[in-house]
């Protein structure tokens, strides 16, 4: 019985890391993909830019 404790509180610790894991990817991917949109963005505004220079549409 206390062997099956330990190895239940063993597994639930490491479910525990996963998650933690999980959510710091998940965190970081939301950050990452909020600063390509505002690099594509200024991308953009540049194309733009060039286009109206040149006159081109």
């Amino acid at each position: 019985m206390e062997n099956e404790i330990k190895s239940i509180a063993i597994s639930l610790k490491s479910i525990a890391k996963s998650i933690s894991s999980l959510a710091e990817d998940t965190k970081a991917n939301k950050k990452l993909k909020e600063e390509l949109l505002t690099n594509l963005d200024g991308l953009m505004e540049g194309v733009e830019r060039i286009q109206d220079d040149f006159g081109i549409k």
